[in-house]
């Protein structure tokens, strides 16, 4: 369910869609660290693990296509990217760094 909503909604333009990318990339980094843990259940990270490679090649192939908007296709061909790099590697890209929201954000 969690997949459904973050992940195949149709993404808004503006300061909407700029809050729906940040949700998916903190939602798919939460993702990898679960499936990174030794407190979570097997049959959980492969779940999860099958839901970050769905991401991975349905973005790749969205972003390859093109859509809408070039700062959507370039989003989601990063996020493919360190989604990649994390299944192929069992660890989450160091240039990937979670920064807190600045002050005032609208979240």
């Amino acid at each position: 369910q969690t997949y459904q909503q973050v992940f195949e909604q149709k993404i808004a333009s503006g300061m909407a869609g700029k809050i729906s990318q940040r949700v998916q990339l903190l939602t798919a980094k939460q993702f990898a660290d679960l499936v990174a843990s030794s407190e979570v259940a097997p049959e959980v990270q492969a779940q999860l693990r099958y839901y970050l490679a769905k991401l991975a090649k349905s973005y790749q192939q969205e972003s390859m296509l093109g859509s809408a908007s070039v700062g959507n296709s370039a989003f989601k061909q990063y996020l493919s990217e360190q989604i990649s790099h994390f299944l192929e590697s069992g660890e989450w890209p160091a240039n990937f760094k979670v920064l807190p929201m600045p002050p005032g954000s609208p979240i």
